[in-house]
């Protein structure tokens, strides 16, 4: 019996077709397809991580209203005590100023939970603002 021979001899160094299909994947001179950097420029970089809202903040932001509302429930005690028109607008300073004073200090200058809790402080003297009718915060114009 014979063996059949194998009609193409087997060339010498990287095989024809595959550099055919290597120079149509990555384009011209080895680049890519669209004429820019081939391989050759490394893997693309991963995106960096977002450097925002974490749900540190966010559970934060909660705890900074509480934490306004039950400053504001303290102060209420205290100006209501005093009945006097002066107490009521050093109280209604008092707590615009614990508010955006304090939560502008956390947001500028802290952490992602400090800020948080800022926002939460700020979000905090809007909610009572609105949900009394400004009587809780002292920006009511009947108070005065």
């Amino acid at each position: 019996m014979t063996t059949p021979e194998d009609p193409s001899p087997v060339p010498e160094g990287p095989n024809p077709e595959s550099r055919s299909q290597e120079a149509v994947q990555d384009g011209p001179a080895g680049g890519a397809p669209d004429g820019g950097p081939g391989p050759a420029s490394g893997p693309p970089e991963s995106p960096e991580p977002p450097s925002g809202v974490t749900g540190a903040s966010v559970a934060m932001a909660f705890v900074g209203m509480l934490l306004y509302v039950a400053i504001n429930l303290l102060v209420a005690v205290v100006v209501l005590d005093s009945v006097s028109k002066t107490g009521i607008a050093v109280g209604a300073a008092l707590l615009l100023l614990v508010a955006f004073g304090g939560g502008g200090f956390l947001v500028r200058n802290g952490t992602p939970a400090a800020k948080g809790m800022g926002v939460g402080m700020m979000i905090g003297w809007g909610v009572v603002t609105v949900l009394s009718y400004g009587v809780g915060t002292g920006v009511y114009p009947g108070l005065y």
